[in-house]
């Protein structure tokens, strides 16, 4: 008898036991539907910080726009003569500012957006495209028709990929203007009431529409910021503005 026939003959057959079987195929299910259960929710984290990341950005742009506006309006109307409030409100403003000229290194210079007569310059705002000074956006926000900003979303083209979607859209919701009290005692002495201080606030809304019910945001999702600042037209105490003087005093007044 040979080695080999020897050893089987003695070890017997092999036998597997219908229990352990059915153990084996439970705990197979068991852990597919655990493994099932983790990546599930791998993919749901995944896509909530894909989601988080998306509307972080749209905020971010938000917040620069809105630094832009704010800076624009400071920088360049703070050089105004004086100011006529057209409409008021919150969400159809249109104010009238005199600039007249502005001082840089080359000299005296006339702002270009001076569309208004009499040198003055209306600036307003559009929702879909944000602050308008001249019926034109400043030039950080647009130039020749191509938007440095985002308002509304599209689908990204075949081998593009967009940062905002058709599921983003920023608005511009409110632009408003308001006189202020002026600290400055020569404007309470010379001239009762001055107008010279204006405070100016300014409202974003950033809408996301989600692809699932389920998830970090909403369906649908909304935020709003208000920026608000204030300025004083530098041009206003000048000696030569007739807007700072009664009109029987050889003004123009307001």
């Amino acid at each position: 008898m040979k080695a080999h026939d020897a050893f089987k003959s003695e070890a017997g057959p092999v036998s597997v036991s219908k229990r352990q079987r059915g153990f084996t195929l439970i705990s197979t299910a068991i852990s597919f539907t655990l493994s099932g259960l983790v990546l599930a929710g791998a993919w749901m984290a995944y896509r909530d910080m894909q989601a988080q990341m998306h509307v972080n950005f749209a905020d971010r742009q938000m917040d620069q726009y809105a630094s832009a506006a704010i800076q624009e309006l400071s920088n360049k109307l703070s050089w105004a003569w004086t100011a006529r409030e057209i409409q008021g409100g919150y969400n159809n403003t249109r104010w009238n500012f005199l600039v007249r000229d502005e001082v840089d290194e080359y000299g005296t210079w006339m702002p270009p957006w001076q569309l208004e007569g009499d040198g003055f310059t209306q600036v307003r705002f559009a929702p879909t495209r944000g602050l308008l000074i001249g019926n034109s956006p400043p030039n950080w926000a647009e130039d020749n028709y191509i938007d440095y900003y985002q308002w509304t979303g599209r689908s990204a083209r075949i081998g593009e990929t967009r940062t905002l979607d058709r599921r983003d859209r920023m608005t511009m919701e409110s632009l408003f203007f308001d006189w202020e009290e002026s600290d400055w005692d020569a404007d309470q002495v010379e001239y009762e009431n001055a107008k010279c201080a204006v405070q100016v606030e300014l409202t974003l809304q950033y809408r996301y529409r989600a692809n699932s019910m389920f998830g970090l945001y909403s369906r649908d999702y909304a935020r709003e910021r208000n920026y608000r600042t204030s300025f004083y037209m530098r041009n206003w105490p000048s000696d030569i503005n007739e807007y700072n003087k009664p009109a029987d005093a050889g003004g123009v007044g307001l």
